[in-house]
């Protein structure tokens, strides 16, 4: 899932803001194809404590399910669900920066349109036009039940 995951983000040319994701990835990219390499071992006992402390955070389950709900279904856990889960959480990511970028833009359009600079209005308009395709292909493939609040 690793891999998949580096291959999305390096496809689109995404960054993490947060400094310890992005320690994080370049430590994956580095040492992900190293024999036996076990990312939740190397990350859970990093010498980086921040790395460590993140990764125990992640790894640890934050809810038990109670055992009436256990006997009367079967409930899969996140672990047995990664492959449905992983790929969902990727485009959420890609879906929230865009959704980020197209407020970014009306902010940028309305300080354009206040000092009545129309070709730079034009020029947002355009960039803003490619990212509501992107967004619309984003909605179909999470199902098309986001709700956005710009």
């Amino acid at each position: 899932m690793g891999d998949y995951i580096l291959e999305e983000l390096e496809r689109d040319n995404l960054v993490f803001d947060n400094p310890v994701h992005a320690l994080m990835l370049e430590e994956y990219k580095i040492q992900h194809k190293q024999e036996n390499f076990i990312a939740e071992r190397f990350f859970l006992y990093h010498q980086n404590g921040q790395i460590s402390m993140l990764t125990a955070d992640l790894v640890t389950e934050k809810y038990t399910l109670s055992k009436v709900h256990s006997k009367i279904k079967k409930v899969e856990s996140d672990a047995d669900r990664l492959l449905e889960l992983v790929p969902r959480v990727v485009f959420e990511l890609k879906n929230m920066l865009i959704l980020d970028l197209i407020k970014q833009k009306l902010l940028q359009m309305k300080a354009a349109n206040d000092a009545k600079n129309n070709k730079l209005v034009d020029e947002l308009m355009r960039d803003m036009s490619q990212l509501e395709v992107v967004k619309k292909q984003l909605s179909k493939t999470l199902g098309e039940r986001i709700i956005i609040k710009l």
